[in-house]
């Protein structure tokens, strides 16, 4: 799965998903389970799903710890999930505490582990789950799946239960697509309670974006709107806030260069590992004649290893999730990025960064710093170091295409308000 992201997220078990989706599994009434599955069928295969020792213990283990956390504000209207899907990943906890931060009225439930004991009768559950899925998967893979929707299960539970509880009129989440935020979305949506997702990474035909079911999707900028009309979503419930990463920042009025000679290389992980190895072979020959170090970030969950190792050893230092990818950007003089979303967060910290192009052509409409070669890159850099002011004014324009540049906290805040205000009038009336 790779010529694209149609084949990367290519719906393998399209015909299962729908199966699942019109199948009824016991405690999870009127939830499409095919959709909370579906990246975990398309993407999070692992060899666990042959081991049913691991499926057991994954099942007892969640009958006993519950992977949440919970904090209170007032009178919690907003609630905000942030799942245990999310759990590794310190750059979308740091953002999402932004987001949150603006709602005067809030509960937030976050990744996290506290115990807890499910009634046993859970096991009938697991069983009636267990046909359906045998029905479409050898038995090791069925009970496999069987144990991976309990664990969803079991913290939806826990987090429905603080919805009710508190009361909530809104319920944020990080990414209605995956797995507990679907389960949480969908029955909010069937009772009543309006739901919100946000964006967390530059989208183009992406699942993320036609399997959203929330009643509001709160959008980087017109860029990703115009990519979310193209799968089929409402424009109405699409609003236009801004990247999350600008709350409580602003952009800065001049290129940032670090004076060190190094070149930064920002992997996409295994699914991109092609092109991680093509910007490889692009700083290696650069560096060899320009006599610049090479440093290279890993993407989360993805390991130096899966890479030639002829080529590792002209790196000089290689980070994976011990600094953020801000963090990295200040290491290096330009860094080299494919289709990861963080291009779009070094332009907006005004980090000097350099694009190659990639197969799902993410950002490939700005050859104002694309790379193919050492050669282009050699004169990119050049360009850069000689007409920096320049750059700016071009890097700044792009962005504005990708997000909302202005009053970026003043509009998640606006959202949030004119919902909590309106939630109290209807209350009070």
């Amino acid at each position: 799965m790779r010529k694209g992201e149609e084949e990367i997220y290519d719906n393998s078990y399209e015909k299962e998903i729908e199966y699942f989706n019109e199948s009824h599994f016991l405690g999870l009434n009127d939830i499409k389970c095919g959709d909370v599955l579906f990246f975990t069928l398309n993407v999070f295969n692992n060899d666990s799903k042959n081991s049913n020792f691991r499926s057991l213990a994954r099942i007892i283990k969640s009958m006993f710890v519950s992977c949440i956390s919970v904090t209170r504000y007032n009178d919690c209207q907003i609630g905000f999930l942030y799942s245990n899907a999310y759990g590794n990943r310190k750059d979308f906890e740091d953002w999402f505490c932004k987001v949150y931060d603006l709602a005067s009225s809030r509960i937030i439930i976050m990744s996290g582990k506290r115990l807890r004991v499910r009634w046993f009768y859970d096991w009938a559950n697991i069983m009636q789950w267990y046909t359906i899925f045998r029905k479409v998967f050898v038995p090791t893979e069925a009970f496999y799946y069987s144990s991976i929707l309990y664990k969803y299960y079991s913290d939806y539970l826990d987090i429905i239960h603080q919805v009710v509880k508190n009361k909530v009129k809104l319920m944020v989440t990080l990414c209605d697509a995956h797995s507990i935020d679907s389960m949480v979305t969908q029955y909010c949506n069937n009772h009543g309670i309006k739901t919100a997702t946000l964006e967390h990474g530059f989208m183009t035909a992406s699942p993320v974006l036609s399997l959203s079911k929330s009643d509001y999707f709160l959008g980087y900028g017109q860029c990703i709107l115009e990519n979310a009309l193209s799968v089929g979503m409402n424009e109405k419930k699409f609003i236009k806030v801004g990247m999350p990463q600008l709350i409580g920042t602003v952009i800065p009025k001049e290129l940032i260069i670090n004076s060190d000679k190094i070149i930064g290389i920002v992997c996409n992980g295994s699914s991109f590992s092609d092109e991680d190895v093509e910007m490889m072979k692009i700083a290696i020959e650069f560096a060899d004649k320009h006599k610049y170090k090479i440093y290279v970030k890993l993407h989360p969950g993805s390991d130096i290893k899966e890479y030639p190792g002829e080529l590792v050893e002209y790196i000089d230092k290689i980070y994976s999730t011990d600094i953020s990818a801000i963090e990295f950007a200040r290491l290096v003089q330009f860094s080299i990025i494919s289709s990861s979303s963080l291009f779009i967060e070094y332009l907006l910290h005004m980090y000097p960064v350099l694009h190659y192009p990639s197969k799902i052509g993410t950002y490939n409409k700005e050859k104002w710093c694309e790379v193919n070669n050492s050669t282009e890159l050699s004169e990119k850099i050049g360009y850069i170091l000689n007409n920096s002011i320049e750059y700016y004014k071009i890097a700044y324009d792009a962005l504005k295409y990708y997000t909302e540049c202005e009053d970026v906290d003043s509009k998640y805040k606006c959202f949030f308000d004119k919902f909590i205000n309106n939630s109290r009038e209807n209350t009070n009336g």
